[in-house]
């Protein structure tokens, strides 16, 4: 009798280990679709040129295109040279007023929160008497606070109306010349729509003195200004080229 038990025995435990086998093929087998529908995803690549400013995450480089109001609000009067003590105040104390730059450039994103690049700017700027053309080139650089808030600091020249005063025969003659100006910026932006901006102006009219200028205001960009900032810039360096160089005042 136990010879004949010992063969179903083993064909018990051949049955059982068979059956487990199958069991655990049809587990894994459903359990590859599953997981075959949630796959990992990859991060986003970053696109190589965008038209608007974003960080590494999103883009390598892209674009700037800023139409920029600022005033004057510190510094130099730019000819104090030709004030008259005693007199009350004279139409060119107010010295640099205002300013209106396009800004067009671009920016390569070098890290997750920093980027580098560089503008070319054209303008005019309103010295106390007619507005005078202005252009030059500034270096920026940018980290990113957040995806979408951003600090900007650049440096660079400026072509920059400078009052000087010119003796004659019948009296001082106040007028204004093109000087370049080292330029030192500052911006808070908001994904390159709007930002509050402050720009520091140091120059020299060529006869020793030295004059400056604080301007802060505001700052607009995106593919909307694009068109509008590549206007602005072709006009004015037309009218850089062939427009008045400044203008002369007679002290009475």
């Amino acid at each position: 009798m136990q010879f004949k038990r010992r063969p179903v025995a083993r064909s018990l435990a051949h049955a059982a280990g068979f059956v487990f086998l199958l069991t655990a093929g049809a587990l894994e087998a459903q359990a590859s679709p599953d997981s075959a529908q949630t796959p990992v995803r990859p991060p986003p690549a970053s696109r190589r040129f965008c038209w608007q400013g974003k960080p590494l995450g999103r883009c390598r480089a892209f674009v700037l295109f800023e139409l920029t109001t600022e005033s004057h609000w510190i510094g130099s009067k730019l000819d104090a040279a030709v004030t008259r003590p005693g007199f009350g105040r004279s139409r060119w104390d107010d010295g640099l007023a205002s300013q209106f730059v396009g800004e067009l450039g671009a920016m390569v994103n070098v890290g997750a929160r920093t980027a580098v690049g560089g503008t070319l700017t054209a303008g005019s700027i309103e010295p106390g008497g007619k507005p005078v053309n202005v252009a030059g080139v500034t270096v920026r650089y940018r980290r990113w606070l957040t995806p979408s808030v951003s600090a900007d600091a650049g440096t660079g020249i400026l072509r920059m109306p400078v009052g000087i005063v010119v003796p004659h025969s019948w009296g001082p003659v106040r007028k204004n010349v093109l000087r370049p100006a080292l330029v030192a910026d500052a911006r808070l932006g908001f994904r390159d729509l709007v930002s509050a901006t402050a720009r520091v102006m140091v120059a020299t009219d060529g006869e020793g003195r030295t004059h400056h200028a604080l301007f802060v205001g505001a700052s607009t960009g995106s593919k909307i200004t694009m068109a509008a900032t590549a206007v602005v810039a072709t006009v004015l360096a037309f009218a850089i080229l062939f427009g008045s160089r400044g203008d002369k005042v007679t002290m009475l």
